[in-house]
């Protein structure tokens, strides 16, 4: 019955169970025990990550971002946060409240004044990514371009194009502690992280890990039609803020990664490769909380 083989003692006769036979179940039953341990723990590091992130998602589509970063200026800066109030499946439109968002709402969505958010709305629709519907302010609604990025069902017809994952609720927690101008990097970079290793890169959908190229700081600068010194000078409230992490690479040259909890390409939840770059993002960001408050304290850093 339970699957031990009793063989008599050759002195007493008493039956013994066979040690070979015992202790393979010993073993079957070690090893069965522990991957429940581990299904369970993966289970439960899930749950975590799906909290983290939040249900809501935008897709956005890898294709039509180089037009963008080519035909945009700072108004992409807007962009950002708009990708991140969609509602899913609302047709794209910008909602607030339950309601269609006005130009009131997105100003607040976009922290600007009303008469900056219309500049900037009317050369999002100049660019085709925002369309305006209807006229007078009781009766006009925007959307997001369905081309750009969607919140829902997928059509049919684009079930196979290359799309990346904005997630909504660590992106909006971190909006406040970036400005328009930080923002506008975001969206120019959506499309250059790589599907599984999170780095910007020339080649990001390369699926040998070792043939990847990180862009550099001129590199980036180049594809994303941004001033290398006005690049620079918004990296490092993007990094503060836990949005991307600097790292060095060959020659001191530094690459960058994205934060996995706001940016992802993988079906996987939870990579071998998102589980490390997460703990990293989780140490930067426990550097400058204690910069900061050793900051607030006029003294020059805090013991760990």
């Amino acid at each position: 019955m339970d699957g031990i083989v009793y063989r008599p003692d050759e002195t007493t006769g008493e039956l013994m169970a066979d040690n070979v036979n015992l202790n393979k179940k010993i073993i079957v039953d070690k090893e069965t025990r522990q991957r429940q341990i581990d299904g369970k723990n993966q289970h439960e590091e899930n749950q975590k990550i799906k909290k983290l992130r939040g249900p809501n998602y935008t897709n956005c589509f890898v294709e039509r971002w180089p037009e963008l970063n080519s035909n945009a200026g700072p108004e992409l800066g807007a962009l950002f946060p708009l990708l991140l109030y969609m509602q899913l499946d609302k047709d794209e439109l910008l909602i607030k409240g339950g309601n269609p968002a006005r130009i009131a709402d997105i100003a607040d969505m976009i922290g600007r004044g009303e008469r900056q958010t219309k500049e900037a709305i009317k050369r999002l629709r100049e660019i085709d990514v925002i369309i305006k519907e209807g006229s007078g302010p009781r009766n006009t609604q925007y959307r997001i371009n369905s081309k750009y990025a969607i919140m829902g069902t997928f059509p049919q017809e684009r079930k196979d194009q290359m799309y990346i994952r904005l997630y909504h609720k660590e992106a909006r927690d971190k909006l406040k502690q970036i400005t328009l101008e930080d923002a506008n990097i975001l969206t120019r970079i959506i499309p250059l992280f790589h599907y599984s290793e999170y780095v910007l890169c020339g080649n990001p959908t390369e699926p040998n890990r070792e043939l990847v190229s990180p862009l550099t700081m001129a590199e980036l600068a180049e594809i994303i039609s941004i001033k290398r010194p006005t690049l620079i000078s918004h990296i490092g409230n993007l990094v503060k803020a836990g949005y991307i992490l600097r790292l060095t690479g060959i020659g001191n040259a530094s690459i960058f990664k994205v934060n996995p909890d706001i940016f992802s390409r993988e079906n996987t939840l939870n990579s071998e490769t998102a589980q490390a770059l997460r703990a990293d993002f989780n140490r930067v960001a426990s550097i400058h909380e204690r910069e900061s408050k050793a900051a607030e304290l006029g003294i020059d850093t805090l013991a760990d």
